[in-house]
């Protein structure tokens, strides 16, 4: 039975969705599409050749999908900013083309990740249950954090989140994997994404009625989030946190939040030698070693704003060959420049302000536009990706852009749902007042 898979925590009972039939596979796609675009949670012996293939195959499915189902309904809320996502990185083709004389096939082909905006019409078409999308991401939350604490015990036999041995000497790294505070940082992509929002809806649950199974689980993700060993991940999520008691709350629950945050902090300090001791070290280390960031966030700013179609529309992505892949390559590996380390600034270098402006747009409607109506995780989960956005911006690649896509399908049931409420609810009082 389709229906008896992940039923360890009912999350069905704790969205308020009956089960349905059919459900596994779009489960499984879930899960697939996840590993696909995380190149295998960051395996070390993926292959992205063949996965680059599969990736070109599933883009070219969802050109089909999107060409034989063009979204006319007004049940899409977030149809505009899912379309503008997508088209609007292709016109910093004519960018790489007359600065790098980039073809724009080429410029295309790296390009094809932006196609997964399309999911987000494809939930919608084939109505795929919150409960579902869910259970895949705590599937694959679970899997992390076990990755995360049986390898620090196995490493150097560790097969997620480390240098292989060609990249070793590439980087002339002495370790596949980086200490900090005494443990080992595996870099396992953008997989917190996954860890943060169980942890943010675990939150909600909890809310609604204690559970141990879920506080369990609640704890599992915040020692996921710890072992990301990520300054900038911890600070926004316990900033997320702190909000979590605000958010959601009609009454009260702000001296609660107050006094609760209080104690965390107050805990955080007394034990801030133990769990963040080498992390000051690592900032006053960055600092005064003229904070790589800082200088390439200058750089690549400056060179956003050299030209007006430049900073419009970004210079792109560069193909397999060529003086952009070139310029590019020496940046990374000579002066340590990486678009991706600097935020906003370096999502302005790559696809425009115009993108970014679009971004923040998206992130302020599921907070602000429709706080109405939009799960309170997912709205903790736009604060966490929008405090990191100075220096990790939250639709990058493939893989950040599916998640978005199932959160705005998500925020999407709760406002169809919603008005559709409102409007029964309005005319039972119509009913009333002409029966009155």
């Amino acid at each position: 039975d389709n229906n008896k898979y992940m039923q360890f925590i009912n999350i069905n009972k704790y969205v308020g969705e009956k089960k349905k039939k059919g459900q596994l596979k779009f489960f499984l796609l879930i899960i697939a599409l996840s590993i696909l675009y995380t190149s295998g949670m960051s395996y070390i012996n993926w292959n992205p050749t063949f996965g680059g293939w599969i990736q070109n195959v599933v883009a070219i499915v969802l050109v089909l999908f999107l060409i034989l189902n063009f979204p006319k309904s007004r049940q899409y809320h977030y149809r505009v900013d899912a379309m503008l996502l997508l088209i609007l990185p292709f016109f910093s083709m004519m960018n790489s083309h007359s600065l790098y004389g980039q073809g724009y096939v080429d410029s295309i082909k790296t390009m094809t990740g932006c196609f997964v905006w399309v999911f987000y019409f494809v939930l919608h078409k084939y109505k795929v249950q919150e409960s579902t999308i869910l259970k895949a991401f705590l599937v694959i939350s679970l899997f992390i954090v076990g990755v995360q604490i049986i390898q620090q015990f196995t490493y150097p036999n560790a097969v997620f989140g480390v240098l292989s041995d060609d990249a070793m000497i590439e980087k002339g790294a002495q370790e596949a994997a980086e200490q900090r505070n005494g443990l080992w940082r595996f870099r396992l992509g953008g997989t917190v994404y996954f860890t943060c929002i169980i942890l943010f809806a675990s939150i909600a649950w909890i809310r609604k009625k204690f559970n141990m199974k879920v506080a369990i689980l609640m704890t599992l993700m915040l020692v996921s989030v710890y072992l990301t060993l990520t300054r900038q991940v911890m600070a926004a999520c316990f900033l997320a946190l702190f909000f979590s008691f605000f958010l959601g709350k009609k009454n009260h629950g702000y001296i609660q939040a107050l006094i609760i945050g209080m104690v965390i902090a107050a805990i955080l300090y007394s034990y801030s030698d133990v769990l963040f001791g080498s992390f000051a070290e690592q900032t006053t280390d960055d600092m005064s070693d003229d904070y790589i960031r800082v200088l390439a966030g200058t750089y690549f700013w400056n060179e956003s704003i050299s030209d007006p179609l430049v900073f419009l529309f970004g210079h792109g992505l560069p193909g397999q060959t060529g003086s952009f892949k070139l310029l590019m390559q020496q940046l990374n590996q000579i002066m340590k420049f990486f678009t991706v380390d600097v935020g906003f600034i370096g999502m302005t270098y790559t696809f425009g302000a115009i993108y970014v402006i679009v971004c923040f747009r998206l992130l302020w409607r599921l907070l602000i536009t429709y706080k109405k109506y939009t799960p309170t995780y997912i709205r903790l989960f736009v604060i966490f990706t929008g405090v990191m956005s100075i220096m990790i911006f939250p639709m990058t690649s493939a893989f950040y852009y599916l998640v978005w896509t199932m959160l705005m399908y998500i925020s999407d049931l709760y406002i169809n749902r919603g008005k559709e409420n409102e409007k029964i609810e309005s005319m039972k009082q119509n009913v009333v007042v002409n029966n009155g």
